[in-house]
């Protein structure tokens, strides 16, 4: 019985203490990445397609702000700033 689209899942977990994380997936984009470019070996293979691997957590990056959200945080940090300064020149 083949999986739906909606249960074939990739799962990345780990914990705090260990310094592995295991990636499970179905996805074969995220397989052929997981094998020619870093280089992984799954570790279990189900027979409907899925693959498991171990990966150290340090190759795991986590995911970065867009340059557009950066720009638009510095923005409203710069105008309240600004407020803050106001109000203080006021007080004095």
């Amino acid at each position: 019985m083949a999986l739906s689209k909606l249960e074939q899942e990739t799962i990345i977990s780990f914990n705090e203490l260990e310094s592995e994380a295991h990636i499970f997936t179905y996805n074969k984009t995220w397989q052929k990445h997981l094998e020619s470019q870093l280089g992984l070996k799954p570790i279990y293979t189900t027979k409907d397609g899925a693959r498991e691997y171990v990966v150290s957590k340090l190759r795991i990056l986590l995911p970065k702000a867009s340059r557009q959200r950066l720009i638009e945080a510095r923005k409203k940090r710069q105008a309240k700033l600004s407020k803050m300064r106001a109000r203080q020149g006021k007080l004095i």
